[in-house]
């Protein structure tokens, strides 16, 4: 688990516009590793 948190943590998070995902034809977000080493580190900075 990268970020210690339950997935519906991450789900609320990408809502919020706070992790970009792109959506899967099945409809499963994908995150950018981009994205989520953005996040990680603005999270440490806080």
């Amino acid at each position: 688990m990268i970020f210690g948190v339950r997935p519906a943590t991450v789900a609320r998070w990408s809502q919020e516009g706070r992790l970009a995902y792109t959506l899967t034809p099945g409809g499963h977000r994908r995150y950018w590793w981009a994205e989520v080493r953005k996040l990680l580190k603005y999270e440490e900075t806080t």
